[in-house]
């Protein structure tokens, strides 16, 4: 499993979870976890989002979250 610290802010982090699958053996299970943090530090809420991509799309997903932009036209 890879994992990358997307953003680290005071009052949010955002984190990316990369497994590749095992069938079919072209796919990647991606989780990235969003977490939002009091004032105090504490952490007040988390969301999950799960996606099924391909090695195309996790390429990407990474330059798009990296700000390198492609011309999709």
């Amino acid at each position: 499993m890879k994992t990358l610290l997307i953003k680290d802010g005071d009052d949010h982090k955002l984190r990316l979870k990369m497994n590749k699958c095992t069938a079919p053996d072209n796919l990647y299970h991606i989780q990235m976890t969003n977490e939002l943090y009091n004032t105090d530090g504490d952490l007040t809420d988390t969301s999950n989002y799960e996606f099924f991509l391909t090695r195309v799309q996790v390429d990407r997903l990474i330059n798009g979250l990296a700000g390198k932009s492609e011309d999709l036209s």
